[in-house]
């Protein structure tokens, strides 16, 4: 009896709790990428723009067209007394604009992230990559977000 008490709380208190995902709104990010021009880092930018193709709707009356630059920079940050490097530096500088028919919307963003270098080269290479990505989709929300301002 304890038991199935426990359930019904627990069913009932999930459903009650107010949860709706982030990108829920139909409306607010309805639209059709018509065009991507972006200049930088490819990793990056292939990122983006597959993110963005999640979101896009054929049949959609917003025509976006995304132009800009996003920049990767990897910079030494610390070094030993032997001169070896022993932090890093990643940081994604994002120059975007997203115009409509209607309006054109110009931001910046940036994000920084420290790294320690890794003894095996590999793990290092596979660690920046996933920090790549993270820049990515960090980038692909933040794009999101403006195109569901625009009207």
């Amino acid at each position: 009896m304890k038991l199935k008490f426990f359930f019904i709380t627990i069913i009932l208190f999930l459903n009650s709790c107010g949860y709706t995902p982030m990108y829920s709104s139909v409306n607010k990010t309805d639209f059709y990428l018509e065009k991507i021009n972006l200049n930088g880092d490819e990793f990056i930018i292939n990122n983006i723009t597959k993110n963005l193709s999640n979101f896009s709707k054929t049949n959609s009356n917003k025509n976006v067209i995304i132009e800009g630059k996003i920049l990767y920079q990897k910079t030494s940050q610390t070094k030993n007394l032997a001169g070896d490097t022993t932090q890093y530096r990643l940081k994604t500088t994002s120059d975007l604009t997203i115009k409509t028919s209607n309006q054109e919307v110009k931001f910046k963003t940036s994000e920084n992230f420290d790294m320690k270098n890794l003894d095996d080269e590999f793990e290092e290479r596979k660690y920046e990559k996933t920090i790549k990505e993270n820049f990515a989709r960090s980038i692909n929300s933040q794009i999101i977000l403006q195109i569901s301002k625009v009207e």
